[in-house]
């Protein structure tokens, strides 16, 4: 396990807390620890907050992963929770990137990579790959694609609820071809 070291943010403050130091000088996360519970400089990197996101720690290098792919804008390794056998993550080393705007290339460029390698590496049928805006999804704020490697009649499901498609779909798609 790495640890980070811990900075006071202001002498002589019991309420002041203190900052995480990854680098000089150092960066203060938005999660601070409070003075009296900072009975030694050292503490694990789990604290919360952006400098303990669990993605930005495997992608810099603070938290251990199978990698599977490193490329200049993009990390992808194993799902330490695995659905399936080969479940991976696509994930921008950019904790605010989008995947939906301009560092998408690199990260579908990736997925695509990493979806063909898995396919042929367990000798799958196929994948799914599927990603959700992170304000979204809760716990993990940091974008990810998931690519999970299937069979045909595997365990797997991805449903969504159907229904028919409603009477304003041909002004919904101009409103969408407008926009493209």
């Amino acid at each position: 396990m790495r640890f980070l070291t811990i900075l006071p943010l202001a002498a002589s403050s019991a309420t002041a807390g203190y900052c995480i130091a990854r680098r000089s000088p150092p960066f203060c996360a938005a999660r601070r620890i409070p003075a009296a519970s900072a009975g030694s400089f050292l503490y694990p990197l789990a604290l919360g907050g952006p400098m303990s996101c669990s993605l930005c720690a495997i992608v810099s290098g603070d938290a251990d992963a199978h990698r599977v792919y490193e490329g200049e804008d993009v990390v992808a390794f194993l799902d330490q929770n695995p659905a399936v056998r080969g479940h991976a993550l696509v994930v921008p080393r950019d904790h605010d990137a989008d995947p939906l705007d301009g560092e998408g290339d690199a990260v579908a460029e990736a997925t695509r990579r990493v979806a063909r390698a898995l396919e042929a590496a367990l000798d799958r049928d196929g994948v799914s790959v599927f990603y959700t805006t992170p304000t979204l999804v809760g716990d993990v704020t940091h974008p990810h694609v998931h690519v999970l490697p299937r069979d045909q009649g595997d365990d797997v499901h991805l449903a969504l609820e159907r229904s028919a498609l409603d009477d304003d779909a041909g002004a919904l798609a101009e409103r969408v071809r407008e926009r493209v």
